[in-house]
């Protein structure tokens, strides 16, 4: 039935691994808590960039972003960190808690698009410098 269906994609309940945190407000986490957490959103900034610079399309909030981004001359990672900035003023009245991962996720994926975004770009016009020098020094 259709009520079985729904419960089959319930969450019952929050999966706890070596790294997790003891309580998902908490002011003073593990180290290792915070290094998974970093890793991941760098990780996360960096695809976004590889997305970005390779021009095949972005994901819907990238998308939102680059329209920002484009209107107001800003960058992409800023306009990225201004979104999720107003998102989160949008939880202020339905009280939801804002933890240091919501936070991180902010700045480090806002961080990471445009430091990203900067050093790929710099290095493929660099390779593409340097193919082309090599191939009109073999001419």
């Amino acid at each position: 039935s259709k009520g079985s269906t729904l419960n089959y994609f319930k969450i019952t309940h929050i999966p706890k691994v070596k790294w997790s945190s003891d309580s998902p407000f908490n002011i003073k986490p593990n180290p290792k808590t915070l290094f998974f957490l970093f890793f991941g959103l760098t990780l996360f900034g960096l695809g976004e960039a590889l997305l970005i610079v390779s021009n095949f399309g972005v994901t819907p909030w990238t998308v939102f972003a680059e329209g920002v981004a484009k209107n107001f001359d800003i960058s992409i990672g800023l306009a990225t960190f201004l979104v999720s900035i107003s998102i989160l003023i949008l939880w202020v009245p339905l009280k939801q808690k804002i933890g240091i991962g919501t936070i991180s996720n902010a700045i480090i994926i806002a961080f990471t698009i445009d430091l990203f975004v900067f050093l790929l770009i710099r290095s493929f016009n660099f390779s593409r410098m340097l193919r082309s020098f090599l191939i009109m020094d073999t001419i």
